[in-house]
This record gives structure tokens, C-alpha cells and sequence, in this order.
């Protein structure tokens, strides 16, 4: 049997200070360069901020923005790759895209985000940016007994 838990996180922007975040997006990370850039999709408005290290993705964070519900972002996901790990790119990257929220979408109010309770470095990043737990989910998985 495997049991799985998740925690769904939301994060208050108005609780963002935006000089902070600033701050947050300037600490320099020597041989990586932030990029940023916005899609339209079908489920509404892309966002991302990825870390390039060269040509290569060391790591990158996403989220959505619902035409029927602008106020609230769903954080899609946070990946940086094993061998960039441990650096403190997860939180730049996190706070790059707040800070592109708190500018250019001002209407969203909220971001909500899904972690599993095994990922406790992304549990960490999320608390230090100001998410809270407001659910949690289990699944258990395996057979069932006749």
C-alpha cells in the first residue's frame, strides 16, 4: 500500500511587500540568467519564470490564470533540475513570478498551489514567501483486500 499526501497552499498578495520581493529577484545567482515570459493557452494566461544556466533549463516555475477567475493563480508547478538543486533557485524563481504578478495582474489577489508533503524544500520555499495550508488530501493506493 502507498499513501500519498498533498498539501493545497494559498498565498495572500496583498501580504507580498513588493520592494522585498524585489530583493528577493535581485540576489544575484552568478552563471544563471532569469527569464520571463507570458502564453495564452486555452486555460487562460500563462506565466513563467525559468533559470538558464547557458542553453540549459536549470529550473522553472509556472502559473495560470483563469479568464473566470482572475483573482486567483494556480500555481501549476516548481521544477530545478538535480544538479542545480540546493542554491536557492527554487525561491528566486518563485518570487521573479509574484513580483511579474503583483505588476502586470494586479487583479490577481490570491496564488494556490498543490505540494506533496514529501517535497519539504518546496514546503520550505512556499512558507518563506507567506503560502498557507488551507487543505490537505490523502490518497492511498494498493490493493484491496477480499
Amino acid at each position: 500500500m502507498r499513501v500519498n499526501a498533498y498539501h493545497h497552499l494559498l498565498l495572500d498578495m496583498t501580504g507580498l511587500h513588493p520592494v522585498w520581493l524585489s530583493e528577493l529577484t535581485g540576489t544575484s545567482h552568478p552563471g544563471y540568467e532569469l527569464k520571463l515570459w507570458g502564453d495564452n493557452v486555452p486555460a487562460g494566461t500563462l506565466r513563467t519564470a525559468a533559470a538558464m544556466r547557458g542553453q540549459s533549463l536549470a529550473g522553472y516555475t509556472q502559473v495560470v490564470i483563469e479568464p473566470w477567475r482572475p483573482q486567483r493563480a494556480l500555481q501549476r508547478e516548481t521544477v530545478v533540475t538535480q544538479p542545480h538543486r540546493g542554491g536557492g533557485l527554487e525561491l528566486w524563481l518563485n518570487a521573479a513570478l509574484m513580483r511579474v504578478l503583483q505588476v502586470e495582474h494586479p487583479e490577481v489577489a490570491e496564488v494556490e498551489t498543490v505540494v506533496p508533503a514529501n517535497e519539504t524544500e518546496m514546503l520550505d520555499v512556499a512558507k518563506q514567501l507567506g503560502f498557507r495550508l488551507y487543505r490537505m488530501h490523502v490518497i492511498v493506493e494498493g490493493e484491496q483486500e477480499e
